[in-house]
């Protein structure tokens, strides 16, 4: 394929053709040349018409607009890979399907990749979106998910992200893309940064590069997440040989919690479904129910049980 724009700003949905639209529109309105940009969906069959809505959107958008269907059976890492192969741009830019972009976003990704002089990849800032309310917003989240950041700096791997982050389309190709056997973004973003660092590749955090969390997760969803995150860190900690990662994400447990939250976290559940969700009660209950549900899906990779079933929504937002 020809290269013909600068950057392609990748978006993989499931489901989203009622609100897809508004992350669509906030493409359209960003400082960079629209001729110098492409926004390429990844559509992983969905049944609400998005395909429809998308050829019609595209058939009026001042960007450049395409849409790749995928089979429901496309893993998102997956689907990560068929956008480095189907991008016709020099870089990719990963969004998600419920984040909102900023008007500077793609400008501000592109920059970046033109002043540096050697490959690099670069991890933006993402915020909540000032018009929801906050509690809501962060519920799905463990307080160890969001270390400071610092600019200037290489990163260290455990802190590249897999949304709104960017990479040179060649130089993510060169190690194979992002590996299919991890459910949980944040860790494909890591062990990708594993494998680049050994070719001298660092990512960089880019804090004037926003992006917003505008849609809550439900429990359910928030929960499936937690569990992709646990099932996902053990494949990381197995494949850098790195133990002290467990360490971050606090998953020691003693016989006797185990045994006690075994105990309690059906009654704490039930709690968190019953109880308001803009207060600080359910957030306190909610990340106990996280914290297990994370442990949960470390020990069944550990035992080598295959993955639970969790349905479509397994990550922060939509995957």
């Amino acid at each position: 394929m020809t290269r013909e724009v600068d950057i392609t700003v990748a978006l993989i949905t499931h489901n989203r053709a009622e609100t897809l639209p508004t992350c669509l529109q906030h493409l359209e309105v960003q400082d960079y040349p629209p001729a110098r940009f492409e926004i390429l969906v990844l559509d992983k069959a969905s049944t609400d018409g998005t395909a429809a809505m998308l050829a019609r959107y595209a058939a009026g958008a001042p960007v450049r607009t395409r849409c790749i269907p995928l089979s429901k059976e496309t893993t998102w890492p997956v689907a990560r890979n068929q956008a480095f192969n189907e991008a016709a741009g020099r870089w990719v830019l990963f969004l998600d399907q419920d984040l909102l972009a900023s008007p500077r976003l793609v400008s501000r990704h592109a920059r970046a990749h033109e002043q540096q002089e050697t490959p690099a990849a670069f991890i933006g800032h993402i915020l909540f979106h000032p018009q929801a309310h906050p509690m809501t917003l962060t519920r799905g989240f463990l307080p160890e998910e969001y270390a400071p950041l610092p600019e200037g700096a290489p990163l260290p791997y455990l802190d590249w992200r897999a949304h709104n982050f960017s990479i040179a389309r060649e130089t993510a190709l060169q190690v194979g893309g992002f590996a299919p056997d991890f459910l949980f973004p944040h860790f494909q973003a890591a062990d990708l940064a594993w494998r680049l660092r050994e070719r001298g590749v660092n990512g960089y955090y880019l804090g004037q590069a926003h992006a917003y969390i505008w849609r809550p997760l439900s429990i359910e969803a928030a929960r499936a997440r937690a569990y992709a995150m646990g099932y996902s860190l053990h494949l990381l900690v197995r494949k850098t040989g790195e133990e002290t990662i467990l360490q971050r994400y606090r998953l020691a447990r003693t016989p006797l919690r185990r045994l006690y939250d075994r105990l309690t976290m059906p009654h704490i559940t039930r709690m968190c479904e019953q109880l308001d969700v803009n207060t600080r009660p359910f957030a306190f209950y909610l990340r106990r129910v996280l914290r297990y549900e994370m442990y949960s899906g470390y020990v069944d990779a550990l035992q080598g049980r295959p993955p639970r079933e969790t349905g479509e929504r397994t990550t922060s937002h939509t995957e």
